[in-house]
């Protein structure tokens, strides 16, 4: 399995999704965006599963529970066909023999979990990223199990070592582990090296008219609710929706929207038109005066930076760790406490004319590099690698 004679260092990406997989959000586009960078200095291997979130059928295209070659050659993928167990986790690690074992999740028992319990008593290095699991609204769906998960790895804190993708996310850590939290790095998640599209394609837009978009999972903490609520109060604004729903509380929580919407009485502007395929997102966002997103949570936010990717303004929650936004005229990060300055938001949005439109969009075209460096997160994610497997 291993390459006889290669000098470059071995790591093991281990995330429980990875594309083909697209229901998992944003996480996957960075995993794949992780593994495309260190493919350049590294051999990298990814053990995933071979299921999408909530599927039942394995991913299309893909073979099971052998290593075939993924990302152009670049990248050795194994998804499984069960369950990641003991025994072949055991086998994995004879096969691809890391030097570097990145875990992608905290709470997830076969794919973060068993790894790190097999930490205490392995030379090698152990890099984990929590994924935003550690918020405090995150933590409080299934609250005890996740709480007996924290007692039963107390022991392992110390053994391996943490990053987030946010200064806001690493804060959040800290509250739960204290110093035993370590070394800790924050470090901005990467983007594909494949640009998305060109950003600054323009758009039309008439004063009194808006078109905005929600992209994310149909779950409580993406706060569509709130989106619903916003947009019937904004007369000529439309909002399509974009998003799996990937379990039994998830369609709850879409019964609830759909009620809302028919109450009222807004179905001919808002709009939900299911999944969609990573790869279109871009263009979506482009077709789109504006993203909204009232997250109760984020530990990044990936629609949020594709909309500026492609110079859309932003309509967030103030919980996320893009809340530069509103001072340099990128958008706006509000207080999900004042639901009616999400309202004025969207008027002040709808009331531009296009050529008021196209000087925010060139705007958030010619200095987002201020915000977000893609370069930079490139070059901060090598670092942190190199560090790590040296150590």
């Amino acid at each position: 399995m291993t390459e006889v004679g290669s000098a470059k260092k071995r790591v093991l990406i281990i995330g429980e999704y990875f594309p083909p997989a697209e229901k998992a959000g944003g996480p996957l586009r960075t995993l794949q965006a992780t593994a495309q960078i260190l493919a350049e200095d590294y051999q990298v291997f990814v053990l995933s599963r071979g299921f999408d979130l909530g599927a039942r059928q394995p991913l299309a295209g893909i073979v099971l529970d052998t290593w075939i070659w993924g990302l152009d050659g670049r990248v050795k993928l194994y998804y499984g066909s069960k369950g990641l167990s003991p025994g072949t986790y055991r086998r994995i690690l004879r096969e691809c023999a890391p030097d570097l074992i990145f875990i992608n999740s905290f709470f997830s028992p076969r794919y973060s979990f068993l790894p790190l319990i097999f930490a205490p008593f392995d030379r090698r290095q152990y890099l984990c990223a929590p994924r935003g699991e550690l918020a405090p609204e995150a933590l409080r769906i299934k609250p005890l199990k996740k709480k007996l998960y924290l007692v039963l790895t107390r022991f392992l804190w110390g053994r391996f070592r943490f990053v987030f993708s946010s200064a806001k996310e690493r804060a959040e850590a800290m509250i739960i582990f204290g110093p035993r939290l370590g070394t800790a790095d924050v470090i901005a998640e990467p983007i594909s090296l494949n640009p998305i599209a060109s950003p600054a394609r323009p758009l039309a837009k008439a004063a009194g008219q808006l078109r905005a978009v929600f992209v994310a999972r149909i779950h409580p903490i993406k706060n569509l609710r709130l989106a619903i609520e916003c947009i019937a109060q904004t007369l000529s604004a439309t909002l399509d929706i974009y998003g799996p729903i990937n379990s039994v509380q998830e369609q709850a929580y879409w019964d609830e929207c759909a009620l809302l919407i028919s109450k009222l009485s807004v179905g001919d502007r808002i709009r939900y038109h299911g999944p969609v395929a990573n790869d279109m997102i871009g263009e979506i966002l482009r077709r789109a005066h504006l993203l909204m997103a009232p997250s109760l949570s984020e530990n990044f936010g990936h629609s949020i930076l594709e909309a500026l990717l492609q110079a859309r303004p932003v309509l967030i929650s103030d919980r996320t760790p893009w809340s530069e936004v509103t001072a340099r005229g990128f958008g706006q990060a509000l207080a999900l406490e004042q639901p009616t300055e999400f309202v004025q938001a969207l008027k002040f949005y709808r009331d531009l004319d296009e050529n008021e439109f196209a000087k925010i969009s060139a705007q958030i075209a010619t200095e987002l590099h201020h915000l977000y460096n893609p370069d930079q997160a490139r070059r901060d994610w090598k670092r942190l690698i190199a560090e790590v497997v040296a150590s």
